[in-house]
């Protein structure tokens, strides 16, 4: 594990808008994967962009205003 304090900043400006909390964290029954489950809390006006996640991925949302 690393000391660096630079290894606990957001990865780049959207992360240090977005509110992630890990809420489990389990290994999978597939070899070499993981079961992750966090819940994300996006503020009003920030948008993500087109992006992509490795391997499988599901989501829900709770009410409010999306486009």
């Amino acid at each position: 594990m690393s000391s660096d304090p630079a290894d606990s900043r957001p990865s780049d400006a959207l992360a240090g808008k977005l509110k992630r909390t890990e809420l489990q964290h389990q290994p999978s029954s597939i070899p070499g994967r993981e079961i992750v489950q966090v819940l994300t809390e996006i503020p009003t006006g920030v948008a993500s962009g087109w992006h992509i996640h490795p391997g499988e991925e599901v989501g829900s949302s709770s009410p409010g205003r999306w486009r």
